[in-house]
């Protein structure tokens, strides 16, 4: 049976779907892109990392969270969208990232000691998410990732994929920072449907972000947050076409 694109609008949705939870790196080229370019991405982030830089940068639409600024994202792009600050900091890496067309969204996040980034769920299955440590300050039981209820450990210049769909938490309970790359890869069997992907996905966000700002997000019906989703979403794949993102 053929997988059927679906997308997400809440946190607390229970993704159902015979999808795999967790994919094998190898399967991938662009996974493997970023695995041998491991040693350029972690010396360009070795100031960020060791803290001797700080970028002011909040992420507009972030999940759930142990306490303010516990996580933080400093993305290369954002389903499509390039972002300066990324560019500005990080330049060597923003052109790794920019140069493979399938993938979609990259980032380091930060992960601060004693915390949690609690369960939630991404946009939509047409992706494959992908971690590889850059900073990783223990394993499991104190330090991990799990979905559903299969949990992984961090290992850094090594990267787990894992399906973005299903609900998933990430925690912290050393007393050091963990940082990881984050990037998305657009599944094969979806590739022809990857600008519109990235713009539903975009939409989204959009649509989080204003009901979130209204403080109304949570009280309106999850239909009207997919049409209005869906809506948002018509201009942003225009201009991604457009623009040949």
């Amino acid at each position: 049976m053929s997988a059927k694109l679906k997308f997400i609008h809440s946190d607390f949705t229970v993704f159902q779907s015979n999808d795999p939870v967790y994919y094998n790196p190898s399967d991938y080229p662009s996974i493997d892109f970023v695995i041998d370019n491991y040693e350029l991405i972690r010396n360009e982030a070795d100031d960020y990392i060791n803290r001797k830089i700080d970028i002011a940068y909040k992420n507009p639409a972030a999940p759930n969270m142990t306490y303010p600024d516990s996580w933080k994202n400093i993305y290369f792009k954002n389903y499509l969208l390039e972002y300066k600050l990324g560019k500005k900091y990080f330049p060597k890496t923003f052109a790794l990232m920019s140069a493979r067309r399938d993938i979609t969204l990259a980032g380091i996040t930060m992960l601060a000691p004693n915390s949690r980034l609690m369960r939630h769920c991404g946009e939509t299955n047409g992706i494959i998410r992908c971690h590889m440590g850059l900073k990783v300050p223990g394993k499991l039981p104190d330090i991990g990732f799990q979905v559903l209820d299969q949990s992984v450990s961090w290992e850094e210049g090594k990267v787990f994929a894992f399906n973005d769909a299903f609900q998933h938490e990430a925690w912290n309970n050393t007393d050091d920072f963990r940082y990881v790359l984050v990037f998305d890869v657009v599944r094969p069997e979806f590739a022809h449907l990857r600008t519109w992907i990235c713009a539903r996905c975009l939409g989204i966000e959009a649509v989080r972000l204003i009901l979130g700002k209204l403080k109304i997000y949570n009280h309106t019906p999850i239909w009207i947050r997919a049409i209005a989703s869906w809506l948002a979403a018509l201009p942003v794949w225009v201009y991604l076409k457009i623009t040949g993102a």
